[in-house]
């Protein structure tokens, strides 16, 4: 161990001191993503910019991810897949064993809890144009279908009064 107690990693030293020794190297790939593209927007992020953020060089970056992109969709996807499977995991017990409303006031929770224990909005990284090219086809996928659970669920738990109003033609 180095003389400060903190355990090492294997591979090149970093340019600069590990700031976020408890995350992979690949989540504070992420991390410090997630900062600069909400900071300033995913086209003037450039990888050595998350590379420089991070304390690494830019080749050690693409050990972990191809490219930029797929950097995003790592983001996208670890923001909406967990709230995705609860969401899943949710409906299979409705209306059975689990009212319609509880049911929806646990996935909110979950959700809500989810996008803020991420330091950053990434939920703003949704409405970037980049985010409709084919490449993010799978994330539109997965947020699409956690909105249909959630139609679905309200749809549900709403009185008979209320649904009436919004139920489609």
């Amino acid at each position: 161990m180095p003389a400060d107690d903190r355990p090492t990693r294997p591979g090149r030293p970093r340019a600069v001191p590990d700031a976020a020794p408890t995350l992979s190297p690949r989540d504070q790939v992420l991390d410090a993503a997630a900062a600069l593209f909400v900071e300033h927007g995913f086209g003037a992020t450039s990888t050595r910019a998350i590379a420089d953020r991070v304390g690494i060089r830019q080749a050690s970056l693409y050990y972990h991810f191809a490219g930029k992109d797929d950097v995003l969709v790592a983001l996208l996807e670890t923001s909406v897949r967990p709230s995705l499977e609860v969401a899943r995991g949710l409906d299979e017990r409705v209306p059975g064993s689990v009212p319609a409303a509880v049911a929806l006031a646990a996935l909110v929770e979950f959700d809500v809890g989810t996008l803020t224990a991420t330091p950053h909005n990434v939920g703003t990284l949704y409405l970037l144009p980049e985010v409709q090219g084919e490449r993010f086809a799978g994330f539109r996928a997965d947020r699409q279908a956690l909105q249909h659970v959630y139609g679905r669920l309200g749809s549900l738990a709403a009185s008979p009064e209320v649904a009436a109003t919004v139920a489609p033609a």
